[in-house]
Formats: C-alpha cells, sequence, structure tokens
C-alpha cells in the first residue's frame, strides 16, 4: 500500500513496507478500534497537517476517507503560526485533531487558540510519551473532548495500541487495537508477569512487511511470534494490574524528538 523511511535513528532509513491488508485493519470503525471510533464517533471534520512523510498522515487521511469524513488541511502558515491556525479550525468547524503531546503542549496554553480548541470533540495525542500534566492543561481548555493516548512504530501501520485518558494519574498507552496482541518479553522472548519490566513485542494484522531491499535488518526486527506476525519494538515496558501497557522508555540509546527516533 505504501513504504515510509524511518528517520534513521540506527544507521541509514530503511524503507518500511506496509501492506493493503495491514492498512485496511487500522482504519477499520469498530469497538475494539477505539482509536479510529475515536474519530468516527465524535466528530466529522478532522484537522490534517502531518508530513506525508510520516505515518501520522496516513491516519490523518485515510481514517477520513474511508469513514466517510471531511479533511481539513493546514498550509505551511497555519501549521507554525497558531493564530492562523486557530482561525482554520474556527473557520472550518473543525472537530477532530492529532498531534505529538510536544505540539499540543506548544499550543494549549495560548491565548488566540482557547476558542479552537474548545471545539474540538476527539483529540488523538501520540508519537511521543504523553507527559501527565499535559492531560490537565488540555482539560482546563477543553473540559469534555476525549482525548485518546496512542502509540505505535511505524513498522505496525501508524498504531496498534490506545487509551482512553480519565484523568493525569492514570497515563498509559492501553490495550491492543483491532487483531493485535501483545507480549512483554525477557532477552530470550519468554513471557513476562505483570509489573516486570520488558521489551514489547507487537504481534498480529497491523505488522507490516518488513524493510525494502533489507533482508537482515528484516529479519532482525520481524519474526514469528506464537505463530503470528510479530515485530521487535525495542521499547520498555510492563503490565499493569489493569491489563494495560505502561511505557517505560528504551531498551536503547534512542529517543524522540517532534515524533522521530533519533
Amino acid at each position: 500500500a505504501y513504504c515510509l523511511y524511518t528517520s534513521g535513528s540506527t544507521g541509514n532509513p530503511k524503507g518500511v513496507l506496509i501492506e493493503h491488508g495491514t492498512l485496511c485493519n487500522f482504519v477499520n470503525s469498530n469497538p475494539k478500534n477505539i482509536e479510529i471510533e475515536n474519530y468516527t464517533k465524535n466528530g466529522k471534520i478532522s484537522l490534517a497537517f502531518a508530513a506525508i512523510t510520516f505515518d501520522v498522515s496516513v491516519m490523518e487521511e485515510y481514517i477520513p476517507l474511508t469513514n466517510g469524513m471531511t479533511i481539513c488541511m493546514a498550509n505551511e502558515e497555519e501549521i507554525h503560526n497558531p493564530p492562523a491556525l486557530a482561525e482554520l479550525l474556527l473557520t472550518n468547524h473543525v472537530d477532530i485533531m492529532k498531534c505529538t503531546p510536544s505540539f499540543m503542549m506548544s499550543i494549549v496554553d495560548i491565548p488566540q487558540m482557547k476558542d479552537a480548541l474548545s471545539q474540538i470533540k476527539a483529540f488523538d495525542i501520540g508519537a511521543e510519551a504523553f507527559p501527565p500534566v499535559l492531560y490537565d492543561k488540555m482539560r482546563a481548555v477543553n473540559p469534555t473532548a476525549d482525548i485518546i493516548n496512542s502509540y505505535g512504530p511505524t513498522e505496525c501501520t501508524v498504531s496498534c495500541t490506545s487509551k482512553l485518558l480519565t484523568e493525569s494519574g492514570n497515563v498509559n498507552i492501553g490495550g491492543p487495537l483491532t487483531n493485535m496482541k501483545l507480549y512483554v518479553v525477557n532477552e530470550t522472548n519468554h513471557s513476562l508477569p505483570v509489573g516486570i519490566s520488558g521489551e514489547l513485542i507487537i504481534c498480529g494484522a497491523g505488522v507490516g512487511r518488513g524493510y525494502m531491499n533489507l533482508p537482515d535488518k528484516t529479519s532482525e526486527a520481524f519474526f514469528t511470534y506464537k505463530g503470528l506476525p510479530a515485530y521487535h519494538s525495542g521499547d520498555l515496558v510492563k503490565w499493569n494490574d489493569e491489563g494495560e501497557i505502561v511505557f517505560l522508555g528504551r531498551i536503547d540509546n534512542q529517543v524522540k524528538l517532534r515524533g522521530l527516533r533519533i
């Protein structure tokens, strides 16, 4: 369906191959796909302003277009100028918005953004760790909107987990979306119990085909686990008592900057 290149955090950028079936699984609106239903059940007009080379753009275009919604596309000026962005949102009655936590943190306290953000019915926040203080800031501007915290690497079709946030004291990345399974494992790929940290293994229908023309890199990251297509996320996580995934960081020295792995 498409090929997107990673940010090249470990060597040269790698082209991630995503098939039509995994994309169809991702955009399908059903009760297990709570991130997608956050779009389709709450609003009608979705903001799109991610770079086309960033997999968030797949979400911003394909979810609305496959579910009978309208896309409102921001230009370069509106992306970088909060008053212009606010005018775009208000003029076009935008009520769905996806962005990174760092972008939301940069605009949520700007007075000119208040009216525009207050009309949003559903926020989808992802691509970086969600700071708990951001939840309270967003609630001060918009007390009623649904706020989803989403997680997923480009290799697994944009998102593979989501959580509907209800308080700043319980921010995590939730559980798997439709036809996905998650495992927390040790160095030998054995499943770990609740509360013990390990690597997150992502399995199921959202796992991509691999890296373009890089068989060695593909075999390192993509494999089969418990009979399912699987991907080594490299993320350090643990299960909590509610059966949700708590993100703890990386098992290597990568960090996220504006949604990109560095």
